[in-house]
């Protein structure tokens, strides 16, 4: 009865563990074919650089895009010339009848009347920028309504192609007082995506630019020998050019 007993016990103990090694297989493997990484695996913790759809995981799409480790660099901006560049120039904000407002261009002969910080240590209010307008006669009047809030200045964007302007004209950059041109690439990879802060608004000139100020350009034959390439950059929102 004892040996009866004992070869029972002897045989369940083989069936168990039987059963635990093929509960230790199972667990181990991704559909019984593929091993998983364990604790030993130097894969285990490191992002590689893929995401389940197959696109990078720095943000590029499920169609594989772009490759691994390449910036967000979201919309370049594009040199616009002859009808893409619109009637007029292009404005942010613009006050519209049913009181809200609208980026567009303006008509032709106007200037985009818009408001910026003022040099002198302005901040933006609590209520934001005022609405922009376009105005006849590519000048601007910042009295009555259309009169800056306490931290800020009015600037004129008389053109942001030089088909804007008359003739014969330039389309000038201005910066506020003290700061120099200098576009950067945000991010640093993003080579094409040229951002440009503290502008002082942009001017039609006869034949060239003021002193201190950029001459823009929206296609290469606008540029000279020793800068031959117009490179499109992002101006307060606007896209424009400069010869590099």
């Amino acid at each position: 009865m004892r040996a009866t007993v004992r070869t029972a016990f002897w045989i369940l103990g083989a069936l168990s563990a039987a059963s635990l090694t093929m509960v230790a297989v199972a667990c181990g493997t991704d559909n019984g074919t593929t091993p998983l990484p364990t604790a030993n695996d130097a894969s285990v913790g490191r992002d590689t650089g893929a995401s389940s759809s197959g696109g990078s995981s720095s943000g590029g799409s499920s169609s594989g895009g772009s490759d691994a480790g390449d910036p967000d660099c979201g919309r370049a901006p594009t040199l616009r010339a002859g009808d893409a560049a619109g009637a007029g120039p292009f404005c942010l904000g613009v006050a519209q009848p049913d009181g809200g407002t609208r980026s567009q261009n303006c008509g032709t002969d106007q200037a985009c009347c818009g408001y910026t910080t003022d040099p002198d240590g302005g901040t933006v209010p609590d209520s934001g920028f005022p609405p922009s307008t376009c105005q006849s006669g590519r000048t601007c009047d910042f009295t009555g309504p259309n009169a800056a809030p306490p931290g800020l200045v009015g600037i004129p964007f008389e053109c942001t192609s030089t088909s804007h302007c008359p003739a014969a004209n330039v389309c000038c950059l201005k910066l506020k007082p003290g700061k120099n041109f200098g576009p950067q690439a945000d991010p640093p990879q993003c080579s094409a995506l040229l951002k440009q802060s503290n502008v002082f608004g942009t001017y039609c000139r006869a034949t060239q630019c003021n002193a201190g100020e950029t001459k823009l350009c929206f296609s290469d034959s606008e540029c000279p020998a020793a800068a031959p390439k117009c490179v499109p950059f992002s101006m307060s929102g606007r896209d424009v050019g400069y010869c590099k």
